[in-house]
């Protein structure tokens, strides 16, 4: 498991340099893009190297991939551990998400313009991939 700030942002370079190469921009960190007030509040302390947690996102037109590199003995309240082990979710860990948007923003108008037919009729079951 990737230790420390330098293991972290290889990890994150490694993802980017793929996202980039598939058309996607490069991994944005949340915690550089988010404001001194922000970042103290969802981070904790105001450097990076103490976070116990970094997430972030490429986006593409309609795609993207979200990175979350977690190491929750970096949180001193134990706030952290604790979440994770009442989920079963390890301590450390690197999470990688895909997403995709299938309806494009600009053609929401005319999607709900043509679903409005099918207003009233019985829903099916909703099934899930879990």
């Amino acid at each position: 498991m990737p230790r420390g700030v330098d293991d972290w942002r290889l990890a994150v370079d490694i993802v980017s340099e793929f996202t980039e190469s598939r058309g996607l921009g490069p991994i944005a960190l949340d915690h550089e893009l988010a404001g001194p007030d922000d970042r103290l509040e969802q981070f904790g302390d105001g450097e990076a190297d103490d976070h116990w947690q970094w997430t972030g996102t490429a986006y593409g037109t309609s795609q993207w991939i979200s990175i979350a590199l977690t190491d929750v003995s970096k949180d001193e309240s134990g706030d952290a551990a604790e979440e994770r082990r009442d989920h079963g979710w390890p301590p450390q860990s690197i999470a990688i998400s895909y997403g995709a948007t299938t309806l494009p923003e600009g053609d929401r108008a005319t999607f709900e313009r043509r679903l409005a037919l099918f207003a009233g009729l019985d829903v099916p079951t909703a099934i899930t991939s879990d």
